[in-house]
């Protein structure tokens, strides 16, 4: 039982189906949970496809049967104060809290939701390094809401140096990123491995070979009991890396044209998980990607969440210049981030 009692009745606002409505209302430990959903959004007056919940409530946290909605039987929320009051679910979205006095609006939030294994829209998939006398291993599974890399990354026997393994999906919808500065990940590892990577679109530049896509390292604190929340700044990515080690070649600080492009935040097309180059157990539980610092505009409008608006039409701006922008807004962009997600 959780230390800490919550009343939970009462309106939230949810990020990913702006203006649609949140209530719960709370009767003992019963809650009635409901709401209404659009495509994704709502109109101003909230009116959508209604939908009605139950759920349970234990100190600061709540089990809410998403079945009827297509979603897991016992999904759990728990409530935080601060700095945002709401609900946390797993995929990292955070519902707030309405009704809390000083409560940022949902306009204040700053990230959007690229993929959440709660309920996932992509299809992932394991690939193993396809050199010849290659044995690196891996899988991936979904369950309870986490996506789960498990693998190890072996020397390849006649180069003498390790191979690769990715958890990855290719094609689908992906929301317009270009407004955000970072990739979000909520993860946990049960090893200590220093060779996770992770890389997102196609884009291929004269010198690399096999080298597809922006890619950055990905330090993940092992053992960790909860999940924490990564941050990685879209100006640490390149596409400028070495195919046979996972190293970045030229790195985006040192020259701008190997920075994430905007055609490609618009619409990443895919995105990779990677044990590379470095030999060792591979084990990553993932919750979510999304992208954070995000402007609030983009965060408010449907289009740019279904991934279906240009920039230009966010922005008010031209795409010439919003890319400008971007990358010398990217120069002052720095530092790694970590964040514990205790939730238990």
């Amino acid at each position: 039982m959780s230390s800490d009692v919550v009343d939970f009745s009462g309106s939230y606002a949810d990020p990913n189906h702006p203006n649609c409505l949140r209530e719960i209302k709370v009767e003992g430990t019963t809650a009635d949970v409901s709401g209404t959903d659009g495509d994704p959004g709502c109109p101003p007056d909230g009116s959508g496809d209604g939908w009605d919940l139950v759920g349970k409530v234990d100190g600061d946290t709540i089990l809410v049967d998403f079945s009827p909605k297509g979603g897991p039987a016992n999904l759990k929320g728990v409530y935080e104060s601060s700095p945002i009051p709401g609900i946390r679910w797993p995929d990292g979205n955070l519902w707030s809290r309405k009704d809390a006095a000083d409560s940022p609006t949902p306009a204040e939030s700053d990230e959007i939701l690229i993929e959440s294994f709660a309920n996932p829209t992509h299809s992932w998939h394991a690939m193993n390094d396809p050199v010849m006398g290659g044995k690196s291993y891996s899988t991936v599974s979904i369950e309870n809401g986490v996506a789960t890399f498990d693998g190890e990354c072996v020397d390849v026997p006649f180069l003498h140096a390790p191979g690769f393994i990715t958890m990855e999906t290719r094609g689908g919808d992906y929301p317009d990123v270009s407004s955000c500065e970072n990739l979000r990940l909520r993860l946990r590892s049960a090893e200590q491995y220093s060779g996770y990577r992770v890389s997102f679109g196609t884009k291929h530049v004269p010198g690399n070979r096999f080298a597809f896509g922006f890619k950055a390292n990905l330090d993940v604190p092992a053992g960790t009991k909860d999940m924490v929340m990564i941050d990685i700044p879209f100006h640490d990515f390149t596409v400028r890396w070495d195919d046979a080690t996972g190293d970045p070649i030229v790195t985006c600080e040192e020259d701008e044209k190997f920075c994430p492009d905007l055609e490609t935040l618009q619409d990443m097309q895919t995105i990779q998980l990677w044990g590379e180059g470095v030999a060792g157990k591979v084990h990553l539980e993932v919750e979510s990607i999304a992208a954070s610092g995000c402007s609030s505009s983009a965060i408010n409008d449907p289009d740019v969440i279904s991934g279906s608006q240009p920039l230009m039409a966010v922005a008010g701006v031209g795409g010439a210049t919003a890319a400008m922008l971007l990358l010398a807004t990217k120069k002052f962009r720095k530092g790694y981030q970590y964040t514990s997600l205790g939730t238990e």
